[in-house]
């Protein structure tokens, strides 16, 4: 599920060509289900949303949104977001791009690979930092 023209704290997420390049992927993935005539999608995509917390001090808490189409989607998203190898790649990707930590606000897709309803394997596809 993606999450469309919610404002949070000034910031409007799950909009514009990040979400347009998620939703084209799910469409795609849908098309693949229909196509197959199957009882599932055989992959799917998830997005984190990474958000700071109304009335932190400092913007020292976060709140994290996962989101899919999908439980195996929803659930390879919480597996990239638990697991400290796949942050710390996600790290070096921003420290790349000239942040020296995680940023306030930022997004990240992720694809997986399903059966029936488990993720057998996910993988990073793109991520993008939000500006407040």
């Amino acid at each position: 599920m993606v999450i469309h023209d919610v404002g949070v704290a000034g910031i409007e997420f799950a909009t514009g060509k990040f979400s347009g390049r998620l939703h084209c992927l799910q469409r795609r993935a849908q098309q693949r289900f229909v196509k197959r005539e199957g009882y599932h999608i055989p992959e799917d995509y998830g997005l984190i949303t990474v958000l700071p917390s109304e009335g932190a001090d400092e913007g020292q808490q976060r709140m994290v949104v996962i989101s899919s189409l999908t439980s195996a989607g929803a659930q390879a998203a919480a597996e990239f977001f638990s697991s400290p190898q796949q942050l710390q790649v996600l790290q070096e990707k921003l420290q790349a791009e000239g942040h020296r930590a995680f940023p306030a606000s930022w997004q990240v897709i992720i694809k997986t690979t399903e059966d029936v309803i488990l993720p057998l394997s996910y993988s990073y596809v793109a991520h993008r930092v939000m500006q407040p």
